[in-house]
């Protein structure tokens, strides 16, 4: 199944548990032949119950899918910064949010990852972990008229990430985690991927996912 395919198919789900987050009810116990685990750490974390009998040493990084809020009435025209009034986010503003957000969020996991010792492939090879990643439900905050006025609401975001076995596409973990702008301050065009409480947020979310895959190859 491609990225796409596999995000879209846990999609309704994703929105189900990040609500269970936001509303205090406890998540399912299951997704699927998934597992809730218990981390003390934000967010939801299903991994596969049992032992994994391979080692993973390399990782392929599907590209980013983005999905955005359905209150989300951005002022500019997000490619361009010009303002052209309150519209709905169109196919091509979310293809403009993929290239540019996406290639700095993957920039920060290779990093990381790299710094755990894994190596970033272009293709699968044997013991290497398929990971796709999808930011939805996002809401950003953009200026209006200058740059004083702000958005009331505090940008959000939920992470879905899905990790599997590139090999035989078995699902292996799946988080799902929902951040806030802690000032309301992720701003567009282009300031997005310079905000420090976005680069927390996706720095934070490779760190787990280092940690995920640490935990899958415990004799790495």
């Amino acid at each position: 199944m491609s990225a796409v395919g596999r995000i879209a198919s846990t999609a309704c789900l994703a929105v189900l548990f990040a609500s269970c987050t936001s509303t205090m009810q406890p998540p399912p116990a299951t997704w699927g032949s998934l597992e809730l685990r218990e981390t003390g750490k934000a967010g939801n974390l299903y991994v596969r119950p049992g032992a994994v009998s391979r080692v993973y040493r390399t990782v392929l990084l599907d590209p980013l899918v983005i999905t955005t809020d359905k209150n989300w009435f951005p002022t500019r025209d997000i490619t361009t910064g010009v303002i052209i009034g309150t519209h709905l986010v169109s196919a091509d503003e979310i293809k403009y949010l993929e290239r540019s957000v996406g290639s700095e969020f993957r920039s920060i996991f290779v990093e990381e990852l790299k710094a755990g010792g894994y190596r970033v492939v272009d293709r699968p090879a044997e013991g290497t972990v398929r990971v796709s990643t999808a930011l939805m439900s996002v809401y950003m905050n953009t200026p209006a008229e200058h740059s004083m006025d702000k958005d009331p609401y505090a940008g959000s975001m939920t992470l879905l990430m899905d990790v599997s076995d590139a090999a035989t596409g078995q699902s292996l973990a799946r988080l799902v985690d929902q951040e806030r702008g802690r000032f309301g301050t992720l701003e567009l065009p282009n300031t997005v991927v310079t905000n420090d409480d976005w680069r927390a947020a996706v720095q934070a979310w490779a760190r787990r996912l280092r940690a995920i895959l640490d935990g899958l190859s415990p004799s790495k």
